[in-house]
């Protein structure tokens, strides 16, 4: 059994000089794991309500035949999958861990799966982890084609309980590894200006980068580089959670490139120099995205698009986003993924009362027992007419 973390209680002293930032790597192997392991965890309620469920349903529908004169259980509610972005795993399980003893989590790996990192990886926060086991489109899914080596990511070897100059040490950090992994997933990246300064650190630093992707459906891919691609909207709307951090990022910018206007037209060559290879399938960044249903390998040149809704595994994007209010397609489209119709749809649903939305999902999903129990609560017919179509695979957007 792999041990995935010393427990706070028997790791030994730690100090923040004890290991150097740039020092801090562990095995992605392990990385991908441990996060798999806690969204499972979290996942647990789920998992047991729905064995309850069946025993529940075979008990009554046994009474209802006549096998027994019991009165029938209670069928519990299923919760809705649960997924896993950097701000859910830091808030509920990175902080929680070291909150006592306020060391990085990287204290608390073991020896084993530690070592000289061989690349940092830049990823956005608020994408997914690790995605379904049918859809690898996480963070930690790009990096699965590393394998044993050793990564230096942000939430483990960063103290999340300490933060100092981080912009300073970002270049620090990528100069003594020499290396840079951008993952992309559907998630924009370049609308972050921390991301955009880790682009910059990279270019300053000469450090040799690659784009990761998890290899897997052709339009996972599609999507993902060129969400990558369409994200930069400029410096002056690239964002930061801390007002500071950004300003001090925007800053930076101007000093290197002597106004915005400068920055944006460097920064855009560099994205374009870094991810237009032929493999990338770059699209121009207004209108449609085009996918396409040929493999994932197939000849660049001789592929058939056409398709302008990304595809989904049917219930994706009605599953909750672990630590937040949002289920993932609404983390989608307030984040700005390429969603196709589901940003209008969400729109309109903004726009409805909670009883006629409600309806409208049950339309699109063709949820006929919704939809039934909608009527019989006296909703007016009338109303599935101002619901939005749902015209994408895998069923609309939040929970029917």
């Amino acid at each position: 059994m792999v041990v995935h973390l010393i427990h706070p209680g028997k790791a030994p002293p730690w100090r923040e000089d004890d290991v150097p930032l740039e020092r801090r790597g562990i095995s992605a192997t392990w990385l991908f794991e441990l996060v798999a392991g806690v969204q499972e965890r979290f996942n647990e309620p789920r998992a047991r309500a729905i064995v309850e469920a069946e025993r529940a349903e075979g008990h009554n529908k046994a009474g209802l035949y006549g096998r027994h004169d019991m009165p029938d259980m209670r069928v519990p509610t299923i919760p809705n999958v649960v997924y896993l972005n950097a701000h859910g795993f830091v808030t509920r399980s990175v902080k929680p861990v070291t909150e006592e003893t306020k060391v990085p989590l990287y204290a608390l790996v073991p020896e084993e799966f530690r070592g000289p990192p061989d690349t940092f990886v830049s990823h956005a926060w608020n994408a997914l982890l690790v995605g379904p086991s049918r859809q690898r489109i996480g963070t930690l899914d790009a990096l699965k084609a590393l394998g044993d080596k050793y990564v230096w990511i942000d939430f483990i070897c960063y103290n999340q309980h300490v933060f100092d100059d981080i912009s300073r040490d970002m270049l620090r950090i990528m100069e003594a590894i020499g290396h840079v992994s951008v993952c992309a997933t559907p998630m924009p990246i370049y609308n972050r200006a921390w991301c955009l300064w880790e682009l910059y650190c990279a270019q300053q630093a000469g450090t040799g980068l690659d784009l990761r992707v998890c290899p897997g459906f052709r339009n996972d891919k599609i999507l993902s580089v060129n969400g990558l691609y369409r994200s930069f909207k400029g410096l002056e709307n690239a964002r930061s959670s801390s007002a500071r951090d950004q300003q001090t990022i925007h800053d930076a910018f101007i000093q290197k490139y002597g106004g915005v206007e400068q920055a944006n037209a460097a920064l855009n060559a560099l994205i374009e120099e870094k991810f237009s290879g032929a493999w990338h399938e770059l699209q121009p960044r207004d209108g449609p995205l085009e996918f396409s249903p040929t493999p994932f390998v197939a000849d660049q040149k001789t592929i058939a698009r056409g398709f302008h809704e990304p595809y989904w595994l049917p219930g994706f994007l009605d599953s909750d986003v672990y630590g937040s209010d949002k289920s993932v397609g609404e983390l989608f489209v307030y984040g700005g993924v390429y969603a196709g119709s589901l940003a209008e749809m969400q729109v309109a649903l903004d726009r409805m009362g909670p009883q006629e939305a409600e309806f409208a999902r049950a339309i699109a999903n063709k949820d006929l027992g919704a939809v039934r129990a909608l009527l019989r609560a006296g909703l007016p017919p009338g109303h599935a007419d101002r619901g939005p179509r749902a015209n994408r695979r895998g069923g609309p957007s939040r929970r029917a």
